[in-house]
């Protein structure tokens, strides 16, 4: 009898570190906040629409609690509610987001890094989005002023070429010393 008590103290531990009475809770707490409602919740995955098949799909992605969320627009196909419900999920989540949207205002709440690519390059940027436009702004300011020096340099050279190409200081116009 103490060794199946024994044992049965291991599961029961071991039922609580896996969540034990809880799982049913979170579950019906997960599928709400994506806005599955209760009166689906035993219909058959193929009589769903498409939408409640990606917030099924969003609400058994978060259930399983990983490490790291790979979301690629994952507001899609939800209300204002539910999309509410994710925002404050994700901001209370322990692991890693990779979030790809284009929900700017998602991206300002919950974004921390805004990685873009652009010319097959990636570019990293601290701050939310709204952080990120102000900063490539002033990088693109900065190369725009850099490149308009360029060419006033440019300019100002064949300018001196032009002007001294033939006389007494050609060999300095052409690069060379003048006696």
């Amino acid at each position: 009898m103490k060794r199946v008590l024994r044992q049965y103290q291991q599961v029961q531990h071991e039922f609580d570190l896996a969540g034990g009475y809880a799982w049913r809770h979170k579950l019906e707490a997960t599928l709400q906040g994506v806005g599955l409602n209760q009166e689906i919740w035993e219909q058959n995955v193929e009589t769903l629409s498409g939408g409640q098949r990606s917030r099924l799909n969003l609400a058994k992605l978060l259930i399983s609690e990983p490490d790291l969320l790979l979301l690629d627009e994952p507001t899609n196909h939800l209300d204002l509610a539910a999309i509410e419900w994710l925002e404050k999920y994700l901001l209370a989540f322990s692991g890693a987001v990779v979030l790809i949207s284009h929900d700017r205002y998602l991206l300002d709440r919950l974004a921390t890094r805004v990685v873009w690519l652009t010319d097959c390059r990636i570019k990293s940027y601290p701050g939310n989005y709204s952080a990120f436009v102000l900063q490539r702004e002033l990088q693109e300011l900065s190369q725009q002023r850099a490149y308009e020096q360029q060419n006033a340099s440019i300019e100002k050279q064949k300018e001196f070429i032009r002007r001294f190409g033939a006389g007494q200081r050609s060999k300095e116009a052409k690069g060379g010393k003048s006696d």
